[in-house]
């Protein structure tokens, strides 16, 4: 006999392994209490997979950001142990006397959320659950507001009933529903943003797949190919006859031999006819008959050797299959080759040009110079100063590498399996890998003879070299150009948004998922970073993410120049990457 002990929150603030179904510990108000400081400081869903509260708050020191990170890890072994260290790490990185300033206008609301921690009426609880054995759970499910309420997350959520046995057993379990009661949110913003979510965006995290929205191909006529003795000819096939052509002969001239005259006539006009005194015979000519031809004589080239033919004056081995190919001479071959050589035509790849490696599509980044980073009052702090930089060519994946692609290095045994189920399930093969962290994303570029992008490497594919904001350009990020901010609900198939892709044809630049950078982050690298071929710092404690993904809510984390720090170690669903190679066979 037991009693049983309702579990009730809002399902923004109840850790993962709550809502999983998991064992309630103290580091599950550890992270309440950090989605709720979240939330204050940033007017958005936390999450463990959230972006650091600085990248969406430049207010926010990044100290205090790394504290807040913590807290939201989603594994809880990761956060601090008890809400006393969590909330002493605040106070160390100078959080809470930085939000007693009147400047921000959630200053109060947080200092009375750490005041109620103080005095021990936090509402989940202080210092961890009470001595209790878990037995068990069972359900409690509540009653939607009405058709069509909307999902809220500030709309209570009951978890799971975890049974409590006490000392003394009682005749019947006696369960009991411990209410939380939540204040509203403190921002219009706030308010007017959840008014708005439907039931589909609290489950935004599903891995449900949508339908992909891919371009309209045009088609293409292919004819159908002739037979080997025709030839394609306006549109139809048309047989090959070939048609012997005579070879011109030398004919002698045929000449005649006239009946000579007497000798008292003369010939006149082809007759014989009686000269006048006046008139002087003409000579008599006599015509004989030769066999000799009167026709112009071609001089007769030199024969060509057996298997040679007379090429434009010149004579030339006749190649016309394999076998003959291999019985020709040595040094016609030579000869042959070294012509090729010198009038063969060395093809380079263009800007944009894609190439095919193993079957996964690399595009063409041709050498030059960009300009990287920004400057205007929207970007981050850490993308300025903008400066020039210099590129040697490269190659880069069209799309982020996907579950199926990355399945093949875990099948191969040189990759870790990500942190997830559906990495191998066949209907999610073409979403991009997720839940990796920047070791397993490194090991597999290594793996398939390629590497992570650079920051510089990454931007350029991403803005090209008329310094635009996004990969499509300086217009606002939309629903057919990005997935972010949840408007899919939900990590989409690499590839999905050709509309957004940049100058040289590269996809998902911006949003859908984060993507690992090869270098460690330095909010101060652009200030002494190499102007040709830059790669980070030698070390650091974060590395760089760029590209936002479905969750990020503002547009500037999607821009091209928009960088972030992350813990090397982080899983999560956000996180995914793609790979740079110098050269594609």
């Amino acid at each position: 006999q037991g009693s049983y002990q309702s579990i009730v929150g809002s399902a923004g603030y109840l850790a993962p392994e709550i809502t999983e179904g998991g064992d309630y510990t103290v580091r599950s108000d550890v992270y309440s209490l950090g989605a709720v400081v979240y939330r204050l400081l940033t007017g958005q869903r936390a999450g463990y997979n959230a972006p650091p509260p600085h990248t969406v708050n430049r207010s926010v020191p990044r100290a205090a950001s790394r504290v807040i990170s913590k807290a939201l890890r989603g594994d809880p072994a990761q956060r601090y142990a008890s809400v006393d260290e969590f909330v002493d790490a605040l106070e160390r990185a100078r959080l809470v006397g930085m939000l007693t300033r009147p400047a921000l206008v959630v200053s109060g609301l947080l200092v009375l959320v750490l005041a109620l921690w103080g005095v021990g009426v936090w509402p989940f609880g202080r210092g961890g659950p009470p001595p209790v054995e878990t037995a068990g759970a069972a359900v409690v499910t509540s009653t939607p507001a009405g058709e069509g309420a909307l999902a809220d997350e500030e709309t209570p959520v009951a978890v799971a009933a975890v049974p409590t046995f006490t000392n003394t057993p009682t005749s019947a379990p006696d369960l009991t529903a411990t209410a939380v009661v939540y204040a509203t949110d403190v921002a219009a913003t706030i308010a007017a943003r959840d008014a708005t979510a439907t039931s589909a965006a609290v489950t935004a995290m599903a891995d449900v797949p949508t339908p992909t929205q891919l371009p309209t191909s045009t088609p293409t006529f292919t004819p159908t190919p002739c037979p080997a003795d025709a030839v394609l000819l306006q549109g139809q096939c048309a047989t090959l006859t070939p048609t012997p052509i005579p070879t011109p002969t030398s004919s002698p001239t045929a000449t005649s031999t006239p009946t000579p005259c007497p000798a008292n006539t003369v010939l006149r006009q082809g007759q014989c006819a009686t000269p006048t005194s006046t008139e002087t015979p003409s000579p008599t000519m006599t015509f004989t008959s030769t066999s000799a031809s009167t026709s112009t004589k071609t001089p007769t080239p030199t024969p060509c050797p057996t298997d040679w033919m007379l090429l434009q004056g010149k004579c030339a081995p006749i190649i016309t299959s394999t076998v003959e190919r291999s019985t020709a001479t040595a040094q016609a071959q030579a000869t042959a080759r070294a012509r090729l050589t010198a009038t063969a035509l060395v093809v380079e790849p263009v800007a944009g040009a894609i190439r095919q490696h193993e079957g996964v599509p690399f595009v063409f980044i041709p050498a030059g110079e960009f300009a990287m980073g920004a400057d205007d009052e929207d970007s981050d702090g850490d993308a300025s100063p903008i400066h020039m930089v210099f590129l040697d060519e490269y190659w880069i994946m069209q799309t982020e590498v996907t579950n199926f692609q990355f399945s093949r290095c875990v099948d191969a045994g040189a990759c870790r399996p990500p942190d997830n189920l559906i990495w191998k399930n066949v209907a999610y093969a073409e979403y991009p890998v997720t839940d990796v962290n920047w070791s397993d994303a490194a090991n597999y570029a290594k793996w398939v003879g390629g590497a992570l992008p650079t920051e510089a490497q990454w931007e350029k594919a991403c803005r090209g070299t008329d310094g635009r904001i996004y990969p499509w350009g300086a217009q606002e990020p939309s629903n057919d150009l990005a997935n972010f901010d949840y408007l899919r609900g939900g990590v989409m198939p690499a590839g999905s948004y050709w509309l957004g892709r940049s100058p040289y044809g590269v996809l998902d630049m911006s949003g859908n998922v984060a993507e690992w950078i090869r270098d460690w982050y330095d909010d101060n690298f652009y200030s002494v970073s190499p102007l040709e071929n830059p790669v980070g710092p030698m070390n650091g404690n974060e590395q760089v993410v760029r590209g936002g993904s479905f969750i990020s809510p503002y547009t500037r984390s999607l821009r091209c120049s928009s960088r972030i720090g992350v813990a090397p170690d982080r899983r999560e669903r956000v996180y995914g990457f793609r790979v740079v190679r110098s050269s594609v066979p």
